[in-house]
């Protein structure tokens, strides 16, 4: 081969490794930057809103922060605010905020394990309850975990769709 076939040859693989480099690039990029959503919202707030614009069943009561880890297991570095419902109903509104999504995930996993406690609970003297429970939204968005119990869910999904 000739020199200037060499050459040719080399500035070629050169232009296709670069090429190649580049597409590989950005398609890492772009599904990285999918994966890495954040957001950002006033877990008060939420809860105030979804109180005061969803039906339930019966006045909501805030609850104490304290007084969560009687219900759930609260990770580490977790805040948390909820409004409950009195007697015996099972509507309630509460949302956690981590500090990063591996600890909302294990909230969610403590969120589902109340919801199916709630179930038994409920299954001897309020079988209705058990149905509020079964079509209860349980949701992790990022850092915060929101959960909700009201026969009118599909207006609590709708603003807490909005707010993510």
């Amino acid at each position: 081969m000739s020199k200037k076939n060499i050459l040719f040859f080399i500035i070629m693989v050169l232009i296709l490794s670069i090429g190649v480099m580049c597409f590989v690039g950005c398609g890492k990029e772009s599904s990285e930057s999918n994966n890495k959503k954040e957001y950002s919202v006033d877990a008060e707030a939420l809860a105030s809103e979804i109180v005061s614009k969803v039906k339930f069943a019966s006045e909501m009561s805030k609850v104490e922060s304290e007084v969560l880890d009687l219900f759930f297991i609260i990770e580490e570095g977790v805040t948390g605010v909820s409004y409950k419902a009195g007697g015996s109903l099972a509507d309630e509104i509460t949302i956690f905020t981590a500090p990063n999504k591996i600890t909302a995930k294990k909230m969610l996993e403590s969120v589902n394990s109340y919801i199916d406690e709630r179930k038994e609970l409920f299954a001897g003297y309020a079988p209705a309850e058990v149905t509020k429970l079964e079509k209860a939204v349980a949701v992790q968005k990022g850092k915060y975990v929101v959960f909700c119990v009201t026969d009118n869910i599909d207006e609590a999904k709708t603003i807490i769709d909005n707010a993510f």
